[in-house]
């Protein structure tokens, strides 16, 4: 069985149906969609059971909702899988995995300084590029209407 598949069959045991479905380019490249509630859980397998890194966090604003994807890396394996999932945009609010993953910690502050996207439990979410009298409501990268 390839490490992706093992990746993730894993992942979908864990997840159940917080699992959506899963994309391949090539053997060394994954995308996983999954619910927005199953990321603390799907951070701490691939942290934990696969040694997977946190390359960093994008996100695309989509006009009514954002998609939100966490890169990570597994060096062992030459992996490259990228954990995709959706907020809405009227309440984008994801949970925080800084606790898990401390490498988020400014990765975090980053999506949510310029979408406008809320990471909750995040133990320090002030600003990191804005100046101080950036308009609180204001997201540079957050679509217009």
């Amino acid at each position: 069985m390839s490490h992706i598949a093992l990746l993730v069959e894993k992942l979908r045991s864990v997840l159940g149906d917080r699992f959506q479905r899963y994309s391949t380019i090539n053997e060394r490249r994954a995308y996983v969609y999954i619910r927005k509630e199953g990321i603390r859980d799907c951070v701490r397998v691939l942290f934990d059971q696969f040694g997977a890194r946190l390359s960093t966090i994008s996100a695309v604003d989509r006009n009514f909702k954002f998609d939100v994807l966490y890169h990570f890396t597994i060096d062992q394996e030459g992996l490259v899988a990228s954990v995709c999932l959706s907020t809405p945009k009227q309440a984008a609010s994801l949970d925080s995995v800084t606790d898990i993953l401390p490498a988020a910690n400014w990765i975090e502050r980053e999506v949510q300084e310029l979408f406008g996207i809320k990471f909750v439990g995040h133990p320090s979410p002030g600003k990191l590029l804005t100046s101080d009298d950036w308009p609180e409501d204001e997201y540079p990268l957050r679509r217009i209407g």
